[in-house]
């Protein structure tokens, strides 16, 4: 807030002097109050800061008053922080919109740099997955159909190749035991295996879709088996 030191008006524009430097810019709004003359009085947007840093002037309808000596005045002046669109709120209200803005906000990221893990929602961007990428190339994504990580594709019971048919295993694959024999497959053959082998020696069994159930025979049994016949 500071003190009028005078004031002046010319074809419906008022200047006033401040009693000290008002660092005000075009465009603030500041609350006049001249307890000299109250028809300068009320809220008004600055048009002018010029020409010298103690004045400024602003529309203000009335008779001419003529500035400098003979227009001394008294009252006080000070920006209007509620209606200024220019001016920064004290730092309660800047904390609790923060506060506000951040409760409600939810990321759809987590990112460094080129290397992120970013959601997608059909309802905004036309597609729902999570996209996995890693030096700015995406290696995996999660969507309706399954989990894809490079060209192979986890669904719910069953893993493929999206770009061919060949699946390459560079493990020792187990295959747990089973006490009873799998239904028969459309489509497939199913591979499983017992804990007690069979004559074939191997404990390796096939069901197809035929229904046909047999055991895989192991080499040994498969050249006794010549011999013999």
């Amino acid at each position: 807030m500071l003190s009028i030191s005078t004031t002046g008006r010319l074809a419906n524009v008022a200047t006033i002097t401040t009693v000290g430097a008002h660092n005000l810019i075009p465009g603030n709004i500041v609350d006049v109050f001249c307890t000299s003359n109250a028809s300068f009085n009320g809220s008004f947007v600055t048009v002018s800061t010029t020409p010298t840093p103690t004045s400024f002037t602003y529309s203000n309808f009335g008779f001419d008053v003529t500035a400098g000596p003979s227009g001394s005045a008294t009252g006080t002046i000070k920006v209007n922080a509620v209606k200024d669109g220019n001016i920064i709120p004290n730092m309660r209200a800047v904390a609790d919109y923060a506060f506000s803005a951040l409760s409600s906000y939810v990321s759809n990221r987590i990112q460094e740099n080129d290397t992120k893990v970013q959601t997608y929602d059909f309802d905004t961007s036309g597609v729902s997955k999570i996209s996995f990428e890693v030096d700015g190339t995406q290696k995996a994504f999660i969507d309706n159909f399954g989990m894809t990580f490079g060209n192979i594709q986890i669904t719910t019971n069953g893993i493929s190749n999206i770009s061919n048919d060949n699946i390459i295993i560079d493990n020792v694959l187990n295959i747990q035991n089973r006490i009873g024999t799998p239904s028969t497959p459309v489509g497939y053959v199913k591979l499983y295996s017992k804990n007690a082998p069979g004559n074939g020696g191997t404990g390796l069994f096939f069901v197809n879709t035929l229904g046909t159930t047999d055991e895989l025979i192991s080499k040994t049994r498969a050249l006794l088996i010549s011999l013999i016949i």
